[in-house]
């Protein structure tokens, strides 16, 4: 996050100091973490990294709403920029789209994650893993041979994000008793990744109840 915001002084032509004047003004680090991502949000108003952060810090400030709420507007933001990228392909290299792909998945992921802190419905909660899946499973698809050492996005990137994202889904069913349900999403975590430990893990525990 102070990278960004030096960069942000930078590029506004502002004196470096901003940074240390902030910090005298805040002892307290969650409270300067906010007005850090208070001051970069009003110059990157659509940069998601500045709402995942300030949702991280709000959950350490026990305030699970308010978490929530900037972890959705993450969400929200990072699948913007992936619809963008590929709505423009022609100027964007595929790695740089499963990029953004990559991290509205993880996004979504930390949404129902401060979905159920925040004593949100399960329904909601899992409406927002079922979007990314929606957005994701297509593009998997397609990404089966795609893999190039040079990029910094590989299909194992991918394959690794929705692995994850079947674990949290079948977690979720798993927590409000929907077994079957929940054995399903594991399932698919393995047929992504064989050796998974953790959907190894959940279906073992569920087949033993």
């Amino acid at each position: 996050l102070k990278l960004l915001l030096s960069s942000t002084i930078v590029k506004q032509g502002a004196s470096i100091d901003i940074l240390g004047e902030i910090e005298a003004e805040n002892e307290d680090p969650l409270q300067l973490s906010l007005q850090l991502c208070n001051f970069v949000g009003n110059k990157y108003p659509n940069e998601p990294l500045v709402d995942e952060f300030r949702g991280a810090t709000l959950r350490k400030l026990k305030q699970p709403n308010s978490a929530y709420q900037s972890y959705e507007k993450a969400m929200i933001k990072s699948r913007e920029h992936y619809l963008n990228c590929r709505n423009e392909s022609q100027q964007n290299s595929e790695d740089n789209c499963l990029v953004h792909l990559k991290k509205f998945i993880s996004t979504s992921i930390l949404v129902a994650a401060a979905a159920r802190e925040a004593g949100i419905s399960f329904d909601d909660q899992m409406s927002c893993l079922a979007a990314a899946e929606n957005y994701a499973v297509p593009v998997l698809a397609s990404a089966q041979e795609y893999d190039d050492e040079e990029t910094h996005m590989t299909k194992d990137d991918l394959i690794s994000e929705m692995v994850e994202l079947y674990n949290n889904m079948g977690v979720l069913e798993k927590k409000r008793g929907s077994l079957h349900e929940a054995m399903k999403y594991f399932r698919k975590a393995l047929d992504i990744n064989p050796t998974d430990g953790h959907a190894i893990v959940q279906l073992a525990s569920i087949s033993s109840q």
